[in-house]
């Protein structure tokens, strides 16, 4: 057993980046320590400002009670979503299982470490809005004693089933697919169609009424999921569905782990055997006959289709900005006294800016080139290239999404070609800024060594660093903005003021890119 809490130790340290925090300078520690508090509690705020707005909207229709089918059903959902695409990553396509099978451990204790990782990182997940729901539920409703110590059984037994149904379905297609050509394209399809589903039918509730519909429709899919049924009525002080729950989420790990156990080296060897083959192969860069931009920007390209988990986490802010500016039209064009079309404007441009700064590839793209960045550091090519190459695929990624957005107010807004033009602008500048402030912070808080590219996606401090910084920009040029637009009612200068902001912004980050960035990327080490 001693073993096994060693190993556990020391896979979270690794993959939650504990280690690397101790090895820094003290000064910097403390400063990252602070930084990240204070990331966390705006995070936290956030999420528990969103469930307290939609819990006072529930109460005025006297439905407060589906707040906890809300987060039982996001939650699980976010944790099957989050297993689905990293547990095989984190059970059976690590590197460091080879050293693993060398040392003298039984095949039980690195699997129950490893399924003991997954948990972990499931039930951060989960928290993420199952906590702000347990906390916030008892501001509106009458909840018995039981039901604090209830909340937290809940919240630690619902994901197991979840995580052991989650892991078996991506192992059965990892199998399935493990030689499929485009297995790739075909799972990032897969995943857009699904979150692109839910995130449509959530923003479709936006009033009262629809949001009453929408969490009758949460309320009876809980209903039917059975094992959430059964967490809402322990919450609510049945204890007696406490035994069936009990045992369906134990029974599960349970059976997983024991024919995980049977089968574990096995599989281990045939994945991480057909891995290696599939595996992203980079060349030597020749720019005899094409441009250096055009060549890099190829690469990257290739280098980010070929990485789904990536793909998937970059590729929804566009398309959230899309659906989100149809649904909003949709639901605004009928409100009567409602706010002006200059207005409803500036919001959804505000909010578009917002999205486009989220999640922009440069804040770990040069991480993502992990033990190949050496070639990048032995072809002639000035880091300045590879600079602009990394953010032109950002700006190409997200810059259409903001052609179509301006696109669409342009139609149906009835705003003038000068206001859709500068509604373009704007959007293009905020997607610039966030490219290369994404690229800044990727170059001061780099991560090239991982043994799984999504380890880098999901758990990177620079792509942090980069959503707070684009809150931030967003912030000024949106406030800025507004002061302008109550004191004119212009929106084309208030457009203007906030295309001003973005471009202060892009030229102060670029300076820092063009004369400290060369520096910090030579002392980039794989």
């Amino acid at each position: 057993m001693s073993k096994y809490f060693i190993l556990f130790k020391t896979l979270v340290a690794e993959n939650l980046n504990l280690g690397s925090l101790f090895k820094i300078k003290s000064k910097r520690k403390t400063t990252v320590l602070i930084f990240s508090i204070l990331l966390f509690l705006v995070i936290l705020g956030s999420i528990f400002a969103m469930v307290y707005g939609m819990a006072s909207i529930l109460k005025e229709i006297n439905a407060v009670e589906l707040l906890f089918s809300m987060a039982l059903l996001g939650g699980t959902f976010i944790t099957f979503m989050s297993v689905l695409t990293k547990s095989n990553d984190y059970l059976f396509k690590s590197k460091d299982g080879d050293q693993l099978f060398s040392f003298p451990l039984k095949n039980s204790t690195i699997v129950l470490a490893k399924f003991s990782l997954l948990t972990v990182l499931s039930y951060i997940s989960f928290a993420v809005l199952y906590i702000p729901v347990m906390i916030v539920y008892p501001m509106f409703v009458a909840v018995p004693w039981t039901y604090y110590p209830a909340s937290i059984i809940v919240y630690l037994l619902t994901p197991l089933v979840f995580i052991v149904i989650g892991s078996l379905i991506a192992y059965l297609l990892g199998l399935i697919f493990i030689n499929f050509k485009y297995k790739n394209a075909l799972a990032i399809f897969g995943y857009m169609v699904m979150l692109v589903g839910i995130f449509t039918f959530n923003m479709l509730a936006t009033t009262p009424e629809s949001i009453g519909n929408a969490f009758g429709v949460m309320g009876v899919i809980a209903k039917y999921m059975f094992p959430l049924e059964w967490a809402i009525r322990i919450i609510n002080g049945e204890w007696i569905w406490f035994i069936p729950f009990f045992l369906i989420n134990a029974l599960s790990v349970v059976v997983f782990i024991l024919v995980t156990l049977k089968y574990y080296k096995r599989v281990f060897l045939k994945i991480n055997q057909q891995q290696r083959s599939n595996v992203f192969k980079d060349e030597h860069i020749n720019v005899e006959k094409k441009g250096i931009i055009r060549v890099l920007l190829a690469r990257e390209f290739k280098k980010y289709f070929s990485f789904p988990a990536y793909v998937m986490n970059t590729i929804m802010s566009p398309l959230m900005s899309i659906i989100m500016t149809v649904v909003l039209y949709l639901q605004l064009r009928n409100a009567v006294d409602g706010p002006s079309v200059e207005f409803i404007t500036l919001i959804l441009v505000a909010i578009n800016a917002f999205i486009g700064g989220m999640t922009p590839t440069t804040s770990v793209s040069l991480s993502l080139e992990g033990k190949e960045f050496w070639i990048l550091k032995s072809s002639p090519i000035k880091p300045a290239s590879v600079f602009t190459a990394k953010i032109l695929m950002n700006v190409i990624l997200f810059g259409v999404g903001s052609v179509v957005v301006a696109v669409i107010l342009f139609a149906f807004m009835g705003l003038n070609i000068l206001s859709s033009i500068l509604v373009l602008i704007t959007l293009l500048l905020s997607v610039l800024f966030a490219s290369m402030a994404g690229m800044l912070a990727n170059l001061l808080l780099p991560k090239m060594n991982f043994d799984q590219p999504i380890k880098v996606v999901k758990q990177s401090m620079s792509l942090l660093v980069s959503m707070v910084v684009g809150l931030i920009a967003t912030a000024l040029a949106a406030g800025l903005g507004f002061i302008g637009f109550k004191n004119t009612q212009n929106i084309d200068i208030t457009l203007g003021s906030a295309i001003a902001v973005y471009i202060l912004l892009s030229l102060i980050v670029g300076l820092v890119l063009k004369y400290i960035g060369p520096k910090l990327y030579r002392k980039l080490e794989a």
